[in-house]
């Protein structure tokens, strides 16, 4: 019995390394596909834009 709940603990603090290694595989591979794209491309509202080409004209 005691043998036996030894095993399982065993089993399952293997499968939970096996998942943290995982996971962290996953993390890096993720990081590293969107590392490149750092240079976020983002549209500003129409009266935000406006506004600030207004404000590089007066300058």
């Amino acid at each position: 019995m005691k043998i036996g709940l030894l095993i399982l603990m065993l089993v399952f603090i293997a499968i939970l390394i096996g998942l943290f290694i995982l996971s962290y595989k996953m993390l890096k591979k993720v990081r590293r596909e969107e590392q490149p794209s750092k240079s976020v491309e983002y549209q500003l509202h129409p009266k935000l834009k406006a506004e600030m080409e207004k404000r590089k004209s007066d300058k």
